[in-house]
């Protein structure tokens, strides 16, 4: 799992790279600056929800030993009240 969600980060910081390239591309064409300018907010809008996606991977993973100190004390705690009950 860690190995596909770094492969997937990886995946999407280089379709952010070439997201900065198609913006630099925007700014030195020759358009209407008004299209120009929607065009610039349609490319850093889909950059914010790239690093939106890496920042949910990246959460996913750091939650990861939390849920498991979670599982883990939930069968603690039923062995505890089977042990408890059975005496």
């Amino acid at each position: 799992m860690v190995r596909k969600s770094k492969q997937k980060i990886e995946e999407l910081e280089s379709q952010i790279y070439s997201l900065k390239w198609e913006k630099a591309d925007i700014y030195a064409s020759q358009i209407d600056p008004d299209m120009k300018a929607v065009y610039i907010n349609d490319v850093d809008y889909k950059v914010y929800c790239i690093e939106q996606e890496i920042e949910a991977i990246e959460h996913e993973e750091a939650m990861l030993p939390l849920k498991l100190m979670l599982a883990g004390f939930i069968i603690f705690v039923v062995i505890l009240l089977i042990y408890r009950v059975s005496n």
